[in-house]
């Protein structure tokens, strides 16, 4: 049984590009769509002998090239200068490498320096610096992807976040024990358990569910953990350290977040059913009131908190299977989006008002989009795989989601421009609840490896 219709069952028992290169005034945009068969050739050239720099490049590399897809990124041609090249020695490149970037460490001012070209013409498009001290070398790769990626295809850079998400381990004596992990959306699909992109937040423990603040200055993941009494909500922060957030009796599940933190809905069990309470700080910023939201005899799930404080969420008060609902919190008026079927885990992508859910299609769950404005629903993925717990990029062109297929599961992201699938999680192991972390301000630091 799949983890979608799992997750809701737990709750019913234990309740009861082609590249274009414009060319204006010698100023240059790069866009990658959806129709490149080929990725863009690009030089990443190294001026200076730095060993940091380096590393830094070879990492950046990974995120430029997104190896995982086929058609989203760039070919990677690094080479080392003792200087920045002359436009006679840029132009050489024109042909064969139509974008160069120059990177560079600034001693004086302990900075990295990046230079965006146009190599035909020898111009430089765009450029910029960041200080780096006490800046990992993964965090400034990442720091400089995300400053490139928008001058390269005009989208917002998204390398610098992170998917939360459990993974089974083996126990002799429990069963449904998970580790807690992070990984890199960059990542590469490894048949080892070494993986250089990802990280431990909780080592064993019968966790699900995870789901990340938006306070973005103190990054949390907050998760649900079965305890011999309840289901209660938890927090971990980026050292490892927890904390209970909610442990009433029941089920203490799914938080939502506002985008400046001062509300948050989640699943409460009240009376043998899961209803939806929003948690609200007052202005004081030091009190604050707990409020219910639905109150019908279904199970009330997955809610997604919109910025007008409407929710997108799953209910089965209208039907024998879950619908996908949304509550206008202006009139406490409840919408049914759908009428038919059995659909799970709605997430509203606020850039271009779509969401993306789950729906069972001939026994198999599969990604939906449903636009808000057109009310039109688009079915996206058809293989005979089940796809759970889908989750946006806060960049919007990507969803990351669970692939089972009865044996494994594994977390696999999609392009929605290109309609292109792939993996970043090992094909033996079993990854489930995926939750893609916003763009905090402050770097993502879990580990030596980071």
């Amino acid at each position: 049984m799949m983890s979608c219709k799992r997750l809701f069952l737990i709750i019913v028992i234990l309740c009861n590009f082609p590249f274009l290169l414009a060319q204006n005034n010698h100023q240059a945009s790069m866009i990658i769509s959806a129709s490149k068969s080929e990725k863009t050739p690009l030089l990443l050239g190294l001026v200076g002998n730095n060993i940091q720099l380096t590393s830094c490049a070879d990492i950046l590399k990974i995120m430029l090239e997104q190896k995982h897809f086929k058609t989203m990124g760039f070919q990677v041609a690094q080479e080392n200068f003792l200087s920045i090249p002359s436009k006679r020695t840029i132009k050489k490149y024109g042909s064969s490498h139509p974008i160069g970037i120059f990177l560079e460490y600034n001693k004086k001012n302990n900075a990295l320096v990046w230079r965006l070209y146009d190599t035909f013409y020898a111009s430089m498009i765009k450029g910029g610096q960041f200080n780096i001290q006490d800046m990992p070398v993964r965090v400034q790769a990442e720091h400089l992807a995300d400053q490139l990626w928008p001058a390269l295809t005009g989208q917002p850079g998204f390398f610098s976040t992170r998917i939360a998400f459990c993974k089974d381990i083996k126990s002799n004596n429990q069963r449904g024990i998970k580790q807690l992990c992070v990984i890199a959306p960059y990542a590469q699909t490894t048949k080892s358990d070494d993986n250089a992109f990802l990280n431990t937040l909780i080592e064993r423990g019968k966790v699900f569910a995870p789901r990340w603040n938006q306070d973005t200055q103190n990054p949390l993941v907050l998760y649900s953990e079965s305890t011999l009494s309840n289901v209660r909500l938890m927090s971990v922060d980026l050292k490892q350290k927890r904390k209970i957030i909610s442990n009433f009796d029941g089920l203490n599940m799914l938080p939502s977040f506002s985008s400046d933190g001062k509300r948050v809905v989640y699943c409460l069990s009240i009376n043998s059913k899961s209803q939806l309470y929003l948690y609200e700080l007052n202005e004081d910023k030091e009190t604050a009131h707990l409020k219910r939201l639905t109150h019908n005899a279904g199970n009330n799930l997955s809610p997604f908190l919109c910025a007008n404080g409407d929710i997108i969420f799953c209910s089965d008060f209208e039907g024998k299977g879950p619908q996908i609902c949304r509550y206008h919190h202006k009139d406490n008026v409840i919408e049914a989006i759908t009428r038919n079927g059995y659909y799970a885990c709605p997430v509203l992508n606020p850039k271009i008002e779509v969401i993306a859910y789950c729906k069972n299609v001939k026994g198999y769950m599969q990604i939906y989009l449903y636009d808000t404005k057109t009310k039109k629903h688009e079915q996206v993925t058809f293989d005979n795989t089940h796809k759970e717990e889908c989750t946006w990029s806060p960049c919007g062109n990507l969803l990351a989601y669970s692939v089972d297929t009865g044996k494994t599961s594994r977390i696999a992201l999609f392009n929605t421009n290109t309609r292109e699938q792939q993996f970043i999680t090992a094909a033996h192991e079993r990854c489930t609840y995926p939750a893609w972390s916003p763009q905090y301000e402050r770097p993502i630091v879990l580990a030596s490896r980071d």
